[in-house]
Order: C-alpha cells, then structure tokens, then sequence
C-alpha cells in the first residue's frame, strides 16, 4: 500500500497554484490540451539521489501531450529536496512513497507496485541516474502510432560507449531497464528483486504475450548515467 501526501500542484498561463490536501501522493496536473495517441507513462524509481536532476532535466526537454504520465516513485520516505526538486520542474508528474523502503533492490520492487497506478496506453522505465536523448518521447509515439500495438526494443548507450541490444533476443547481458516500452494492457512479468530482474520482467512480458510483435529499434533513446548530461 501507498501512504499518501498529497500536493496538489498546476500550472495555468504561468500561474503557480498549491493546494495541501492531506497525506497522500504528490500529483501534479497540467491545463487540458488536445489529446493524441498514444499517451505515455514513464516510471521513474529514486531514492533521492543527487543524479536525479539530470534525470528530470532531460525529460522536461521532451514533448508531452494531454494524458502523458511520469510517475516518480521513492523508495522510502520523500526527502524533502526531493519534494522541492519535483516542484521545479514544469512536467506531468506524481511523486509517490513507499514508507517501508529502500528494498536495495535496483528499484523492481517500487517498479512492480508502480504498474497498477499507470494510466497511459504505453509505459517506459527509467532509473533515477539515466538520461533520456532529445526527443525521445516523440520518436517512441510516433513509431508506436506507425506500427501499432506491440513491444518495443529501443537502445541505450552505456557509459563506455557501448550500445546496447546488440542483438535481437530478450537475454540478460542485451537488454535493460530504459530500453522497453510495452503497452499497459498486455500481459505484465514481474521485476525480479535481484542484480538482473529486468531482464526477468523483459523475458515474462514477450513469453506471456505471444500475439504481439516485438519490434527491435536501431535507436539510442537513453543514456546510462552519463558523465555530461
């Protein structure tokens, strides 16, 4: 269960407005525009590591659209820089809890009990150190609208340089956390509590939906905790 503190927080033509409701979780909304498929979920895990403002950074660089979700979950108590940080940032946010973290799990756990509160028609992982690459949210909907319901593979670049798939099969060694975007609805794995329960989740999703094509995108969306950012 989630313990709750809730901040309601929006902006309106540059107007700031806070409204402290209860102890809930933090959310964050935004004035109504035009909607277009497919709307995104991003689930981010921290424990409040100084790494997250780069994180953060990179997504308010993206393009977001009515329905998008990011959803920031702590593995633990919030940090009270945290709760600041997260007000500094003009994004589609929710900042959540978990009050009997950290797991020191890599952040599965928070990730597993993160899915349920989801609500956009396709979710992407991030870590709390990770960079997404300019317009990443926009090349990830537009390929999503191109060739339709499906799971994707993306790629990512290693902080030597390195890319990663390298090739077209779901084993642990070629696939991680940023890379996958699945839709919301399909049949979900679990995230390992372990050194490798990504690819775990990864593994579970392909085998328990073998309706869906799985589509392998020669392109680098994310960072792994880049030096410069």
């Amino acid at each position: 269960m989630w313990s709750e503190f809730q901040l309601l927080y929006y902006r309106d033509w540059g107007t700031y407005s806070f409204s402290l409701n209860s102890f809930d979780h933090l959310i964050c909304s935004r004035r109504k525009a035009p909607r277009l498929d497919p709307r995104l979920t991003i689930i981010i895990t921290t424990v409040g590591r100084p790494s997250v403002v780069r994180t953060l950074q990179s997504l308010e660089k993206q393009k977001w659209q009515a329905g998008d979700q990011i959803l920031l979950v702590c593995d633990g108590p919030i940090p009270r820089n945290l709760c600041q940080l997260w007000l500094n940032y003009s994004l589609p946010c929710q900042l959540m809890f978990i009050p009997e973290g950290p797991h020191r799990d890599w952040g599965h756990t928070p990730r597993n009990l993160a899915l349920k509160y989801a609500t956009g028609d396709y979710i992407a992982h991030l870590d709390d150190d990770d960079c997404f690459q300019p317009d990443s949210i926009s090349a990830i909907r537009e390929l999503i609208s191109e060739r339709g319901r499906g799971l994707y593979f993306f790629q990512m670049q290693l902080p030597d340089g390195q890319v990663l798939w390298k090739q077209r099969e779901v084993r642990f060694g070629n696939v991680g956390t940023p890379m996958f975007v699945h839709p919301r609805t399909c049949n979900l794995g679990e995230w390992g509590s372990f050194y490798g329960g990504d690819w775990q989740f990864m593994h579970q999703t392909t085998t328990l939906n073998p309706d869906l094509s799985i589509f392998w995108i020669p392109r680098v969306i994310c960072l792994i905790r880049p030096i410069h950012a």
